[in-house]
């Protein structure tokens, strides 16, 4: 695949630039390209209109590029053909990119008429064929043209490619359709979106599956190795177990998934990107993403987050989708050990339980902080049955240990109920820490010392029908405060407009704000603290850096999701204000780096010419 990237031309890398970058608006019944494009294409990326695009696009880069991005990429593709008035090209027309494998990729580029375009270019020459090869000297690039659709479209390679054309026509004018293989929602978004791209993963998965997890089970082998050592043995015991239970859900996971697609969408307030994954029919995947009934974004435990984290998320949770996807997980952990886990179906049976217990909705709050442990992290969830609920997790906490146990993990849970009361709630302790061991310094208990200040300490509170959570360094005064808040009062601030944004949107089983500036900040301020314990190892760009970051911040990125018929679909809304205030973020970072290398002499003049 390295190979194909560097022989790649520029007429390429505009062209998947426009799908990154570009926006507009089609008729939904302007399905011609969609229906040429072949059913077994490995992948295919399509801008829509593209004049109407780069002028969304502008709309949206405006304060925030020096030069219109329209022009730019017009001005490249003018300089590829040799003719920056692009006549003969039809820029409302649909572009797309088209790659039956990894090496055999072309462009689709709309024409007014295909004969008209060889025949008026000073750089091309019509071959014996019906090809024609247009040469720019200027660029030291040559490519080779051939019609399709009647001369509406011209399919484009490399001239070192020209022997691909011949496959691409073959494919371009079969009966196969894209349009036929995809959802129908997923054929809407492809003529209706300004960019779309899409991709096969179940062909990608055929054809390097195997070879991802043979490199797995070699790195597992050299775990084994390592285990034997007295340095190594518990770090490479978890590895060892993690490969095997990541492998597992690859294969469960990306063998069940049959394609994957990607629409943009920018206007002047934000970017909008939506991703969705189509799982195998019938296959497991498919059935757990099914529409949950009801779910609509009526969410009453939004009163519950914290505008001073960086993630703030509010779930609908649908218990039969949950069980079947805890019954997989649990099948893949099981899979994971040749003698299977003799712990697993006490805690299956358990986790169904809780299942059946708890409520319809979460709220989860969190973020990075330079203390111990280095987060701060809460979450509320509705219960039906509170006994149930406590009864289950009274008996599981010792089934998890053995499971720790089991898989080669050297830490252990221990649950106190009832330690305390606040109010009308019952608060309980969770602590998770390191098994002790005979072993001195011990490396795995000596990190969770240094890193999270020992033992993990959870506080769980219960009401009639609502649990609290909270982890961090004054955890008991947050425990207190989520107790005390008004629910009723909503979101507000940053994360209320974030959640606007996704508003009628369809996007209501999980909605998320996450603040890219407090993550930063975060990361820098937690770096900063375990880079005191343990250096800064030579790092060239030390992390907490970062932590001394002074940006007011209002906004957020918006991210939602919703499951319907094995699809999967999660839209990211980028507001323009957000992205400025990152780029501000990026400004100071910059000024910093360069500080610092002035501060290090490390070739940056004291007093620099301006």
């Amino acid at each position: 695949m390295c190979n194909v990237r560097k022989r790649t031309p520029k007429l390429l890398i505009v062209a998947c630039l426009l799908a990154v970058f570009a926006a507009g608006t089609v008729q939904a019944a302007d399905d011609a390209l969609l229906k040429m494009l072949p059913e077994d294409c490995l992948f295919c990326v399509r801008i829509n209109d593209m004049d109407a695009s780069l002028s969304k696009l502008d709309a949206y880069m405006t304060g925030l590029s020096p030069m219109p991005m329209g022009m730019l990429i017009k001005g490249q593709l003018g300089q590829m053909v040799g003719d920056p008035m692009l006549t003969g090209i039809n820029t409302s027309g649909n572009f797309a990119v088209l790659g039956l494998s990894e090496d055999t990729i072309g462009v689709l580029v709309p024409m007014t008429n295909f004969d008209d375009f060889v025949q008026n270019n000073p750089n091309c020459t019509k071959g014996e064929d019906g090809t024609a090869v247009l040469s720019n000297q200027a660029i030291g690039q040559s490519f080779v043209l051939a019609s399709v659709s009647d001369g509406k479209y011209a399919v484009v390679v490399p001239q070192m490619e020209q022997a691909k054309i011949a496959a691409l026509k073959t494919a371009l004018t079969s009966d196969g359709s894209l349009g036929k293989r995809i959802s129908a929602e997923q054929a809407k978004e492809a003529v209706t979106a300004p960019a779309w791209a899409y991709i096969d993963v179940a062909k990608l998965y055929n054809q390097y599956g195997d070879l991802l997890l043979d490199e797995l089970a070699s790195a597992e082998e050299t775990l084994a190795t390592a285990a034997h050592t007295e340095e190594m043995g518990q770090m490479a015991d978890m590895a060892q177990f993690g490969i095997k239970f990541y492998g597992g859900l690859f294969k469960a996971f990306a063998g069940d998934a049959d394609s994957v697609t990607v629409a943009l969408t920018p206007d002047a307030g934000a970017l909008t990107l939506d991703l969705s994954l189509k799982a195998k029919d019938g296959s497991r995947i498919a059935k757990m993403l099914v529409a949950e009934p009801g779910a609509e974004n009526d969410f009453k435990l939004a009163g519950y987050l914290n505008n001073d984290n960086a993630v703030n998320a509010l779930m609908k949770m649908s218990g039969p989708s949950l069980e079947k996807f805890y019954d997989l997980l649990f099948e893949v952990m099981d899979s994971t050990e040749t003698n299977g886990m003799k712990s697993l179906d006490k805690m299956k049976a358990l986790t169904r339980k809780s299942m059946a217990a708890m409520g319809d909705e979460a709220a989860i709050s969190f973020t990075y902080a330079g203390e111990k442990p280095p987060f701060r992290f809460t979450e509320v969830f509705t219960v039906k049955d509170m006994d149930v609920m406590q009864e289950m997790m009274t008996e599981s906490m010792g089934l998890v240990s053995d499971l720790y146990a089991e898989i080669g993990i050297p830490m252990e849970l221990k649950f106190q109920p009832e330690t305390s009361t606040y109010k009308n709630a019952t608060i309980s302790t969770m602590l998770i820490g390191p098994t002790k061991t005979n072993t001195p310094e011990d490396p795995f208990a000596k990190a969770m010392e240094e890193i999270y200040g020992g033992s993990l300490t959870y506080l769980m509170a219960n009401t009639d029908d609502t649990c609290f959570l909270a982890m961090g360094e004054d955890v008991e005064n947050t425990l207190k405060e989520l107790i005390d808040r008004d629910a009723s009062a909503g979101a507000t601030g940053e994360v209320k407009a974030a959640f606007d944004l996704l508003q009628d949107s369809g996007f209501n089983e999980f909605v998320c704000s996450v603040n890219i500036i407090k993550l930063i900040s975060g990361w820098g301020e937690m770096f900063g603290s375990i880079s005191e314990l343990h250096g800064d190892a030579g790092m060239p760009l030390p992390l907490e850096m970062f932590a001394d970051i002074k940006v007011p911040t209002q906004s957020s990125l918006a991210i939602g999701s919703k499951a319907s018929d094995g699809q999967l679909t999660t839209r990211i809304v980028l507001p323009k204000q957000h992205m400025m205030e990152v780029m501000t973020v990026g400004m100071q970072i910059q000024q910093k780096v360069m500080q610092q290398m002035m501060q290090e002499g490390a070739g940056v003049p004291e007093h620099p010419q301006p």
